[in-house]
């Protein structure tokens, strides 16, 4: 974790501030260059959701469950016939 805060200090994406609730720990911040690359970043992902999300229906969301379902059960070792939780149900 060390590594990854050092890395967006050193892009200048992030920087420590005075904690006013403790004397020694500081607080870690976006700089103004790391929240407004945290916002594209942000936008592109509810773009990204937004697309994969309408382009499955009802029936295809309750296909996938179940078959991931199975496979969970499959390695847990159950049958993973659990129809009641099924999506819509």
């Amino acid at each position: 974790m060390l590594w990854l805060v050092r890395s967006l200090l050193k892009d200048n994406l992030v920087k420590y501030v005075n904690n006013p609730d403790h004397k020694r720990a500081k607080l870690l911040v976006f700089t103004e260059r790391g929240r407004q690359l945290y916002k594209e970043v942000e936008w592109r992902q509810r773009i990204w959701t937004h697309e994969i999300g309408t382009s499955f229906n009802l029936e295809n969301l309750q296909s996938t469950t179940q078959c991931i379902r199975r496979l969970g059960e499959s390695i847990k070792g159950g049958d993973g016939n659990d129809d009641e939780s099924e999506i819509g149900s």
